[in-house]
């Protein structure tokens, strides 16, 4: 037996598990409207975007209030002796 006759043959007694996204539920035969690709095993891009998009806002509003702090205590940047 050949190389790729031992590969076919384990394929088809083995066949791949069909990937489904853990929240949507889409699949590679039925992705999500519009789109979307595989960011791990069971997570599509659509899914992902919200921790993403969420991360990103809170983030932002930390440098927000690190900015507002820093304008009304301008004298705190050097350290006491």
């Amino acid at each position: 037996m050949n190389v790729k006759a031992i590969a076919d043959k384990k394929s088809s007694t083995h066949p791949k598990k069909k990937r489904t996204c853990k929240r949507c539920g889409c699949t590679d035969a039925r992705a999500c409207r519009g789109g979307c690709y595989w960011v791990a095993r069971d997570l599509c891009s659509r899914c992902e975007e919200p921790k993403v998009t969420l991360l990103k806002n809170v983030a932002l509003a930390m440098l927000e209030q690190l900015k507002k702090k820093k304008a009304t205590n301008p004298g705190r940047t050097k350290k006491r002796s």
